[in-house]
């Protein structure tokens, strides 16, 4: 089946000078006059043959918003339209039908470039034609919705793959800045990277996406992160079990790098903890919160349930726990 040939216009030619029916409108209904003739012309344009039936209650609350007017006030300047002889007075009072003769006819040199006729007046004995054509301008309207939607949706979709994309780029930018940033950095004191791993991926994108969501910015943070880890003794192996601190470690845990960044490992805090340290009568150096215990000459700290060998290293802070395994601190 053949597509029906268009019966609507996108534009109307607008004059600046208002004929004699602007005018009447205007002085008896001030501005809504004004308006409510241009979006009915509107309306007509794009509806399918030119007409606008109000017989379904629904097209007739459409009317009325989309004119911003009262029941009332629309009846009463149809009804000036119809005594000005631009409304149709059969169609609308037997048929609720609006229908503008001279606006059809003003339109006839674009259905002439067209190639087609111009659509014919309504008759209120078609009915099932005028339900058809109700039925066409709805279905029309819902169409166009649905396109619209569509390429809204199409834009959305596009935007975010594009959004997506720009940001895999940034991010894969952005490992490969953090890797060399260490390596920079610490590379002549600590281990090098010397392969970005999948894994490591992930753990740099959300260590950045913890620092910033802005990429440069979350870099120059982890440079600075980088040259504090640099300016940290314990960190760089001198500690009592000479661990240092790695690339994978530092990275592989939100809490680590927010130890670091909050100071726990800088060089004041050691000297700090240095000073705490105490030695016995019996020559036994006690670090952080150890003591002997009077009674049984044990050597212990914090809660007193270990028992450290007398001849092991002085507690470094208050973040060791001794280990009996390895007869070693280790940091918690």
């Amino acid at each position: 089946m053949a597509r029906p040939t268009r019966q609507t216009v996108d534009f109307f030619l607008h004059y600046c000078k208002g004929g004699k029916t602007l005018y009447i409108l205007e002085g008896k209904y001030g501005n809504d006059g004004y308006a409510f003739w241009f979006k009915l012309l509107e309306l007509l344009g794009e509806s399918e043959g030119h007409f606008y039936s109000c017989k379904n209650p629904v097209e007739w609350e459409f009317l009325l918003a989309k004119t911003r007017t009262s029941g009332e006030i629309a009846s009463s300047i149809i009804d000036t339209l119809i005594d000005l002889g631009k409304v149709d007075a059969n169609l609308w009072r037997e048929g609720r039908i609006i229908w503008i003769e001279n606006f059809v006819k003003y339109l006839s040199e674009v259905y002439k470039r067209r190639k087609t006729d111009l659509p014919k007046k309504p008759t209120l004995n078609t009915e099932t034609e005028l339900m058809h054509a109700e039925t066409t301008i709805i279905d029309d309207r819902n169409t166009a919705e649905a396109n619209f939607s569509k390429q809204k949706h199409d834009r959305v979709e596009k935007s975010r793959e594009e959004k997506s994309r720009e940001e895999r780029t940034l991010h894969a930018h952005a490992c490969e800045e953090v890797v060399a940033a260490w390596n920079e950095i610490l590379g002549d004191r600590l281990q090098v990277v010397k392969k970005l791993t999948d894994e490591r991926r992930k753990k740099i994108r959300l260590r950045l996406g913890e620092l910033s969501k802005d990429a440069d910015e979350a870099v120059r943070q982890m440079r600075a992160l980088f040259e504090r880890v640099g300016q940290s003794s314990f960190l760089l192996g001198a500690n009592s079990s000479g661990w240092v601190a790695s690339f994978d470690w530092l990275l592989g845990s939100s809490a680590n790098v927010l130890k670091v960044l909050e100071g726990n490992y800088d060089n004041n805090r050691s000297a700090k903890a240095a000073h705490t340290t105490t030695t016995t009568a019996q020559g036994v150096t006690l670090g952080v919160d150890e003591r002997i215990d009077p009674t049984t000459g044990r050597r212990t700290y914090g809660s007193g349930l270990a028992t450290i060998p007398t001849d092991a290293p002085a507690r470094p802070s208050a973040r060791h726990q001794w280990d009996a395994s390895s007869k070693a601190w280790i940091l918690i």
